[in-house]
C-alpha cells in the first residue's frame, strides 16, 4: 500500500495470494503512481480488486494473473486531471467479480494477447471521462474473451475517439442461452478487424458513434439461439458511415440492423458479406446504401431492406449489384431485395 507520490513502482515476479471472505482487501492498494510496472506476478482470491490503483499516469502489466477476486482484477484509475496510459499484454483475468480490466478514465490502452474468462460479470472496461477528449485511443489486439456471465459486456468503450479492435475473440457457451453484448462501443471511431464472436444469443457489436469499420469477421449464433442474435446493431442515431466488408454471419436475427431517423445517416458499404440460416440479412435506413457481391442463403423474411432516415434531407439513393439472395420458401411471400423511398439501382442481382 502506497501514501506518497512514487515516480516508478515495479512488483515483478511476486504473489499475492489473499482470502476471498475477508471484504475489502486489495492484494495491492497504490495511490498516486507515475509508472506502474507489473511483470509475473499474481493477485488472486482478494476480497475486493486484486490490484487497485488510485491515481496512476501509465502503466505496463505483463504476463501475471489477476483472477479470482471479488471485484475487478485490475482497476487503473486517475482523479488528477490526467487520463491513463496503460499498456496490458499476456495476462490472465479468470473468474473475477467485476470487470476483469478496468481504466478510467482512458487516454491510450493497449490490452493484447491476454485471456479473460468472465463468469460473474463483464470483461474489458475503457471509459474516457467524457465524450471525445481528442486522443483517447483503444487498441484490443489478440485477446480472448469467455463469457459466462448474463447481460453483461465483452468488451465496453465509453467516449474513446478511436477504438481498434483486431483478431479479438469473443466465445459464449455453445449449448446456454448467455444474453450479453460481446462489445458495445461508443466511440466517435471504431474499426473491427479479423475478429469472432461466437455463440452469441443477444448482439454481437452494438456501436454508438460516427464511423464503424468491421472488415473479415465472423458472427455465429449458439446451438439453441439460431434466430435471436442481433450480430451488428446500430441504434438511433446510426453513424454517418458504415462498411461491413468480407465478413460472415450464421444463425442471426438481423446480421446488420442500422437504424436512424436523423438526416445524414449514411453512407453505408455492405460488400462481399455471406450471410446464412438467418431471418434478416442487412436492414438499412440511411441516405445512401452500396450493397454488392454478398452472398445469403436460406433467409427468411429479407435479404436486403434499405430505408431513407426521413422525408426530409439529403439525397438517398440505394445501389445494390451483383448479390446472390436465395430465401427460406417454409413463409409466404419472402423478399430478397426491398427498397423504399429512394432512388435505387440494382444490376445483376440472382433472387430465388
Amino acid at each position: 500500500q502506497t501514501y506518497q507520490r512514487v515516480d516508478t513502482l515495479q512488483i515483478l515476479h511476486s504473489q499475492f495470494i489473499g482470502d476471498s471472505t475477508y471484504y475489502s482487501n486489495q492484494g495491492a492498494y497504490l495511490g498516486d503512481v507515475g509508472l506502474l510496472v507489473v511483470d509475473s506476478s499474481q493477485f488472486t482470491k482478494w476480497g475486493s480488486q486484486g490490484v487497485y490503483v488510485d491515481r496512476v499516469d501509465s502503466a505496463d502489466v505483463r504476463r501475471s494473473d489477476f483472477s479470482f477476486n471479488f471485484y475487478e482484477g485490475l482497476y487503473l484509475d486517475n482523479y488528477n486531471g490526467r487520463r491513463v496510459d496503460a499498456y496490458v499484454a499476456g495476462n490472465t483475468f479468470r473468474d473475477n467479480g467485476d470487470y476483469g480490466f478496468y481504466v478510467y478514465p482512458t487516454r491510450h490502452v493497449t490490452f493484447r494477447d491476454n485471456y479473460v474468462h468472465a463468469t460473474h460479470d463483464g470483461g474489458i472496461f475503457l471509459d474516457s471521462d467524457g465524450l471525445y477528449q481528442g486522443d483517447a485511443v483503444g487498441r484490443i489486439l489478440s485477446d480472448s474473451v469467455v463469457m459466462s456471465a448474463t447481460f453483461d459486456h465483452a468488451l465496453e468503450v465509453w467516449g474513446l475517439d478511436s477504438t481498434y479492435v483486431d483478431s479479438l475473440l469473443v466465445r459464449q457457451p455453445a449449448d446456454t442461452a448467455v444474453g450479453i453484448i460481446a462489445a458495445w462501443l461508443k466511440s466517435a471511431w471504431a474499426d473491427v478487424r479479423r475478429s469472432q464472436f461466437l455463440n452469441e444469443y443477444y448482439e454481437g457489436v452494438e456501436f454508438h458513434g460516427a464511423v464503424l469499420n468491421v472488415a473479415n469477421a465472423l458472427f455465429t449464433a449458439c446451438n439453441i439461439c439460431a434466430g435471436y442474435p442481433y450480430a451488428i446493431y446500430l441504434p438511433d442515431a446510426a453513424p454517418a458511415a458504415l462498411s461491413v466488408t468480407g465478413s460472415t454471419f450464421s444463425d442471426m436475427y438481423y446480421a446488420v440492423l442500422a437504424q436512424s431517423v436523423t438526416p445524414g445517416g449514411g453512407a453505408f458499404d455492405l460488400s462481399s458479406d455471406t450471410v446464412t440460416h438467418s431471418y434478416y440479412g442487412f436492414v438499412a435506413q440511411a441516405d445512401s446504401v452500396h450493397a454488392s457481391d454478398n452472398v445469403m442463403t436460406n433467409i427468411l423474411y429479407a435479404g436486403i431492406r434499405t430505408t431513407p432516415t426521413s422525408s426530409s434531407g439529403p439525397i438517398r439513393v440505394a445501389a445494390i449489384e451483383r448479390n446472390q439472395i436465395a430465401c427460406n420458401d417454409s413463409v409466404s411471400a419472402p423478399t430478397g431485395i426491398q427498397t423504399t423511398g429512394q432512388p435505387t439501382l440494382a444490376v445483376g442481382n440472382a433472387l430465388t
